[in-house]
């Protein structure tokens, strides 16, 4: 929500997309970057989850132990629908690295 943040910024601001603000919204943005409706934000999760798993020993490698790795697959992977907790949320920058992938 830009409302969030300081008007003095607002002019550096392009393309903004607005989602909801469920928890979701880091990979619902992915999901509207990549052409998708931000509905579309479990894919978005999926497809970070098939790559991490996919790349294992690069991604353990990356993060730097089992327990990085971990703890970012396991974000990736709600435990219930609808609003999700902070645990799930778009961690930064580790997943930053994996979506450029």
């Amino acid at each position: 929500n830009l409302e969030q943040l300081p008007r003095f910024m607002y002019p550096f601001f392009e393309n903004v997309i607005d989602v909801a603000e469920d928890g979701h919204c880091g990979f619902r943005v992915v999901a509207c970057r990549i052409g998708e409706h931000e509905d579309s934000h479990q894919m978005t999760r999926l497809d970070l989850t098939v790559e991490l798993k996919k790349n294992g020993k690069r991604y353990i490698q990356v993060y730097g132990s089992d327990e990085r790795y971990n703890h970012i697959m396991d974000a990736l992977t709600p435990k219930r629908l609808g609003r999700t907790l902070d645990d799930k949320w778009m961690i930064m920058p580790d997943m930053g690295f994996l979506k450029a992938q």
